[in-house]
């Protein structure tokens, strides 16, 4: 709002400095009369840029069948209460304006101050509507309609809804990293795992291959399926990685997998771990132009922050995640032995660090007092001996 601060501020330093007898000046009325109608033709400007957020998504839809991004910018614009506001306002601010600036009824004086206000306000809600479209442009406008579509597909229990609740993140991923824009890749994977509560269940309730008339299945069955589904297509996005040669994309899938993990791990203790299995598998099909040692490094450094995040998460809700912790160790071991029995050469310090990190993590003041802290030390014991020996 500072342009309409700043004509406020106008109009009382003009009436507190100059009193009255600015108004009384002679050539003032004049002015004020003359200016008038440029006020009003501001107005009347005005009054058709209201449908600014509307010529914004027109110019935003050229070419969008070629720009999944600018597609998905353009449907949540439609779909942007903020906007429709933004407009609205335009519109009633242009007709009070013009309606001030034009009429006889109020003093000289007021009309003249009333005009100014509106001018100010204009100008701040035409500045926030460009802003708001420009928002829904970038990662976090997106992840912000697709949150909205998300919970209108749970409200609605439509299946058409579900669906895209469960293919749009996932093709705005790929549009990303073909193009390159790394930094919008991750502010998008951090806007979907902070809603992954909310996302997942959707996808749980997402039917498929089933007939209506079939028994209505478990929300555990729904979330299995899930699972089943968003671990074929983090595996496509991470092959898809490989093929263009993008670590920083690879980086950024493994890492969203890794955090999708913890989310339905919070829905079941029998949940993700078909994503980290897909994760293992990673490096041991065609890497594309990414070297397989890179890949592996990736999907290690995924585990371990899988295991950091459930330790973490077992202290701030007092419950004990070991078998959870467990499981994850297998899997990481599992892997270790794959890449220690494939890269003949590798150093054994290489291949127990991210059981070291585990370990000396384990060894902090604030983690001395976790809920099944010595399950995961004797994990970590076996492992040592079993890779040193």
């Amino acid at each position: 709002m500072l342009a309409t601060i700043i004509n406020i501020l106008s109009m009382l330093i003009m009436i507190l400095g100059c009193g009255d007898g600015i108004f009384q000046a002679a050539g003032f009325e004049a002015m004020v009369e003359a200016s008038r109608w440029y006020f009003g033709a501001f107005f009347v400007v005005g009054f058709f840029l209201s449908l600014l957020p509307w010529m914004c998504m027109l110019y935003l839809s050229q070419g969008a069948e070629t720009q999944p991004i600018m597609m998905a910018a353009l449907r949540s614009n439609l779909a942007d209460w903020k906007a429709y506001a933004y407009s609205g306002g335009i519109l009633v601010v242009s007709l009070a304006g013009l309606f001030i600036a034009l009429q006889l009824f109020f003093p000289l004086t007021w009309s003249f101050g009333g005009v100014v206000i509106c001018v100010g306000i204009l100008l701040d809600l035409l500045r926030m509507a460009y802003c708001r479209v420009q928002f829904r442009r970038t990662p976090e406008g997106i992840v912000e309609w697709f949150s909205q579509v998300t919970q209108t597909s749970v409200k609605r229990r439509d299946e058409e809804w579900h669906s895209i609740s469960f293919e749009i993140p996932f093709t705005m991923m790929g549009v990303y990293m073909k193009c390159g824009a790394y930094g919008s890749l991750r502010l998008f994977c951090n806007g979907i795992a902070d809603m992954a509560s909310l996302w997942l269940g959707s996808i749980a309730r997402l039917v498929l291959f089933r007939v209506r008339t079939e028994r209505e299945e478990s929300l555990l069955d729904g979330y299995t399926h899930a699972e089943m589904q968003t671990a074929k297509r983090i595996a496509w996005l991470m092959q898809k990685a490989c093929t263009l040669g993008e670590l920083p994309g690879l980086e950024e899938i493994t890492r969203l997998a890794g955090k999708l993990f913890v989310s339905f791990q919070s829905q079941h203790e029998s949940l993700g771990y078909m994503l980290l299995s897909a994760l293992s598998n990673a490096s041991e099909g065609d890497c594309g132009k990414i070297r397989v040692v890179d890949v592996d490094v990736e999907v290690v450094s995924t585990f371990w922050e899988v295991i950091r995040s459930l330790i973490k998460r077992s202290i701030e809700l007092n419950i004990s995640e070991a078998r959870a912790i467990h499981e994850v160790v297998v899997i990481l071991e599992n892997k270790v032995n794959l890449i220690k029995d494939r890269e003949k050469i590798l150093s054994p310090t290489l291949i127990m660090q991210p059981f070291a990190e585990i370990n000396r993590m384990l060894a902090q003041v604030q983690y001395l007092s976790f809920p099944g802290r010595e399950d995961v030390l004797l994990d970590l014991e076996r492992l040592f001996v079993q890779f040193t020996e």
